[in-house]
Formats: structure tokens, C-alpha cells, sequence
């Protein structure tokens, strides 16, 4: 027969000892169960469990604050919730519009302890989609809003054409000159700098792009 599985370590348990245990600076990670027990040289022993809830005002994190996307894509945002008490959490579009699952977003929410986890999915990018998307948490103690700015990926638009010239190759980056003209355009020339990534390889590109 197999042998049994072992079990992982027990985890380190703090003790204190007397009828008192004092807790200064009192905070979230310290919520839980303390366990409260009573013996002498006559078993058996007696035991209290007593239940620590600290409450604290929302805190959110977004896991991007700029976002860029190609048209007919999928897109996933994401925040991650603190509080306690529980919040309750949703998202809006350019501040004011209020968003509920449909057709064209999934909302969704994951809850552990005082974390919670918000997605919301467009489930095919467009470019009236663009806008700045808030996810929201509010509880008893205040509210709090996360900020995610969306944007298409394609910076050029329709009318420019892109074309490329005098390249020139270095160790780990490459170096261009690269004409960006809107199509029927003769005004001035402004010089700007772009950061490309190609195969996780860095590389500059330096662009002239036609004022309309």
C-alpha cells in the first residue's frame, strides 16, 4: 500500500499567557480568530474562540491605469478591493455612466476574507469604447474609485500612411527614421520620439509626423 501522505507544518501560533491580551495599534491583518484557554491540574481544559473584525475604509488598486487595445478584441480590466466592512463594488464609464452586464460587458467578482477582486470584460473592442472606465467600492466608511484609461491601438488612424527609412543597426536597438505624413498633407514637420517593442527587443524609432 502507499504510504500516507505527510501533512504540511503546522503554521507558528503566537502565545501570550495572563487573563489579558492587549492589542495596540489595532489593524486589518489582525483580524481573526484568537482562542481564549483555561486550564489547572484538573482536566479537562476550557477553551473561549472569540472573533476580531477591524474595520477600515476601502482601499483599490488597478492592475493598469492606461490601456491600449485593437479593434474586434476582447478586454479584461481589473482592481482588487481591501475593506471591511464588505463593499459594494461597480464600475462606471467616464464617471457618470454606471455599467451592468449585457451583451456587451461581463461584470464579474471574486470575494476571499476582506479582498475582493473586480473584472469587467468588453467582450469586442470598438472604437466608441474609448473612454476612462472607474471601478468603485463604497462601504459604511467612505468610497473609493480606481481610474483606467482606455484607448485604441491603433495611433495612425485610417487617412496616414507610414513609411520607413534610413535604418540603421546597433547592438540591441535598431535606429529609424520613420515618415508619418496624413495622405494630401504639405504642412511643417514636428519631430517626436517613439518606444517600440519588437520580440522583446527595444527599439527607438525616431518619427516625423505631418501637423494636419
Amino acid at each position: 500500500s502507499p504510504p500516507p501522505s505527510s501533512l504540511p507544518p503546522p503554521s507558528p501560533v503566537d502565545t501570550v499567557e495572563g487573563e489579558l491580551l492587549p492589542l495596540r495599534g489595532v489593524h486589518r491583518k489582525q483580524s481573526g480568530a484568537y482562542l481564549c484557554i483555561a486550564s489547572n491540574e484538573v482536566p479537562p481544559a476550557v477553551s473561549k474562540r472569540i472573533l476580531l473584525t477591524v474595520n477600515f475604509p476601502a482601499e483599490i488598486k488597478e492592475d493598469a491605469q492606461v490601456v491600449s487595445v485593437r479593434r474586434g478584441s476582447p478586454l479584461t480590466l481589473k482592481c482588487t478591493v481591501e475593506a471591511s466592512p464588505q463593499t459594494v463594488n461597480y464600475w462606471l464609464r467616464n464617471s457618470s455612466e454606471i455599467l451592468i452586464a449585457s451583451e456587451r460587458y461581463r461584470i464579474e467578482e471574486r470575494r476571499e476574507g476582506y479582498r475582493s477582486e473586480m473584472f469587467l470584460t468588453i467582450r469586442e473592442f470598438q472604437a466608441q469604447d474609448e473612454a476612462l472606465y472607474s471601478c468603485a467600492a463604497a462601504n459604511s466608511l467612505g468610497e473609493v474609485r480606481g481610474n483606467i484609461s482606455v484607448r485604441e491601438a491603433n495611433w495612425l488612424g485610417k487617412d496616414h500612411a507610414l513609411e520607413v527609412s534610413n535604418r540603421s543597426h546597433f547592438p540591441d536597438s535598431t535606429s529609424s527614421s520613420w515618415g508619418v505624413a496624413k495622405n494630401g498633407s504639405s504642412r511643417p514637420a514636428r519631430l517626436i520620439r517613439l518606444i517600440w517593442l519588437i520580440r522583446l527587443i527595444p527599439v527607438f524609432a525616431t518619427c516625423l509626423h505631418r501637423l494636419r
